[in-house]
């Protein structure tokens, strides 16, 4: 996780605390769990963790993390994919970018072809991309594989 990621999660918080422990005893340092979480939760610009952890508990969580699989559609393909980043946009909004197994031709024209492998899409709480293809479709959509 990067230090320009949001937290979105409880166990991507927890997950940032224990990093966070990891690297202070590589430097012979000592934090306790909880100071870990507190500091975690200052990071993001919360108070505390109580309230940091309420606020998580209070806002529905985006279903897809990364290195999850997903069953993919990228521009009218279908195939299964690595979520390599997710980060919150705004509420409700968050930026995903997919490594796909098979490069996908997003070109739909006869005389040239450009395959892409790596996607970048903004999708909702679905996973549900709000651009849409000419014919209304979502350029991307994600479901759990």
């Amino acid at each position: 996780m990067s230090s320009t990621d949001k937290i979105i999660s409880i166990a991507a918080a927890k997950t940032a605390a224990k990093q966070l422990r990891l690297s202070a005893t590589e430097q012979n340092m000592k934090i306790s769990h909880s100071r870990a979480l507190e500091m975690v939760a200052k990071s993001e610009g919360f108070r505390d963790w109580n309230t940091f952890s309420a606020y998580l508990n209070e806002n529905p969580t985006f279903p897809f993390q990364e290195n999850d699989r997903v069953l993919a559609t990228y521009m009218g393909h279908q195939m299964a994919a690595t979520i390599l980043s997710v980060s919150e946009l705004s509420n409700s909004r968050y930026q995903v970018t997919l490594y796909l197994d098979q490069p996908v031709d997003v070109v739909s024209f006869d005389s040239f072809s450009a395959f892409r492998q790596r996607v970048t899409g903004v999708v909702n709480q679905q996973g549900i991309s709000f651009d849409k293809r000419s014919d209304g479709t979502p350029h991307l959509t994600m479901a759990p594989l």
